[in-house]
């Protein structure tokens, strides 16, 4: 796809998709320049991005305002506009309205029009397919943008991600690139599979660990990996302080958290990192218990901290990945869990984001569909229950490939 010399950006709530064109249609270091085009209320999102264009992809960028609304409005301001950028006539200028308010795309893409004639290229990256499609000149037809195999792909690391939005990752005991103690959380997934194994599970949670007390494998027959793991963890001897030291504790009461659900994100957690090789995944694009936070300089309206199981980036898509091992959960309370995470994802993603929950539930493919019917998400979701955990490695792959 030909690089352009002047590309034109509608921000909008979401950088993520400016970002992407960016990359695509200037590259890093381009003698170009970009526009970015806001209106009121965007633009500190705005300014955050032209901070990021700058750093980043080290290309010129400027910030011009333009009205919300109105046909004369618009097209006024953007002939000013491009009047003072005095863009050579032999220039290549290129449009993107991905971002954007709908009457700022129609009137700036008219706007811009009339200004170039047939100099002027129009693109538009679409959420459905991640393909950049181009309206009209020698290019036109479309690119598909995520090819993770190919150098030209963009890959954004969590950390970059989040200071596009303009957050700071928050590194403390739960976020972690690695699981806890894997072998630990696999013996409690196999447990977990049957309802036999299930309930003597709750069963230990809700009396004996609250008494600190590991549980007896003559009482707890169900348990019996979970118990010769331990015993092999421990060299023979395990004990409520051993056990808490292997889960990073120095009581057993301290691992509440872990046996509750961070097993089942670790279990998630492996599964993903097991793919890397297939999908093309970096250590920097993985993580869990990830929690980010508002840039306090930035003051940016409505920011909240952020907080998820598993998140995956997979070239610039985001697949956020919640966990619920709450073996008494409703399919109301899965819906709920699927809910959040879905407005979290594409809090960080746009509309290009997944959404997934790796949970204990017998029927999670009525769940789903019931789902899909009642929101019409667009975008792939999935609701990954007891009965996908013995392969979810290849349930992830298959969802992850195809999204």
């Amino acid at each position: 796809m030909t690089k352009c010399d002047y590309l034109f950006l509608l921000v909008g709530r979401n950088p993520l998709p400016n970002y992407v064109v960016t990359h695509h249609l200037m590259g890093e270091g381009e003698a170009g320049q970009v526009v970015l085009l806001y209106s009121g209320h965007t633009q500190p999102l705005g300014e955050l991005l032209q901070k990021r264009l700058i750093e980043d992809f080290k290309v010129k960028t400027e910030i011009r305002e333009i009205p919300a609304v109105g046909s004369g409005a618009i097209k006024k301001r953007i002939t000013d506009i491009v009047r003072s950028l005095a863009i050579p006539k032999d220039a290549i200028v290129n449009l993107n309205y991905t971002g954007g308010t709908k009457p700022m795309a129609v009137h700036v893409y008219r706007a811009l029009e009339s200004a170039f004639d047939n100099q002027i290229t129009f693109s538009y990256l679409n959420a459905q397919d991640l393909y950049l499609y181009t309206d009209n000149g020698p290019d036109e037809g479309s690119q598909f943008t995520n090819n993770t195999s190919n150098a030209t792909c963009l890959h954004l690391s969590l950390a970059k991600l989040a200071a596009l939005h303009g957050y700071d990752v928050i590194v403390d005991g739960n976020a972690r690139k690695e699981p806890t103690n894997l072998d630990l959380a696999t013996a409690v997934c196999h447990i977990n599979q049957n309802e036999t194994g299930q309930a003597a599970w709750l069963k230990w949670r809700q009396e004996e660990f609250l008494q600190d007390k590991l549980p007896d494998p003559n009482i707890y027959q169900p348990l019996r990996e979970f118990t010769n793991t331990l015993e092999k963890l421990c060299e023979g001897s395990p004990t409520p302080e051993k056990v808490a030291q292997l889960l990073g504790h120095k009581q057993l009461n301290q691992c509440g958290k872990w046996f509750n659900s961070d097993w089942l994100e670790d279990v998630v957690l492996a599964t993903v990192q097991s793919l890397k090789s297939r999908i093309n995944f970096t250590d920097d694009q993985i993580m869990a218990g990830l929690k980010l936070k508002p840039q306090a300089d930035l003051k940016l309206k409505d920011s909240r901290d952020f907080e998820s199981d598993v998140l995956i980036v997979k070239g610039f898509q985001v697949f956020l990945i919640s966990c619920i091992a709450n073996s008494n959960q409703k399919p109301q309370e899965t819906k709920k869990h699927l809910f959040e995470a879905y407005v979290r994802a594409r809090q960080l993603g746009g509309d290009e984001a997944r959404t997934a929950v790796v949970c204990l539930l017998n029927n999670s493919d009525a769940v789903e569909m019931e789902i899909k019917r009642d929101w019409l998400p667009v975008g792939g979701i999935r609701v990954f229950g007891r009965d996908h955990l013995d392969k979810l490695a290849t349930h992830l792959n298959r969802w992850i490939a195809q999204a």
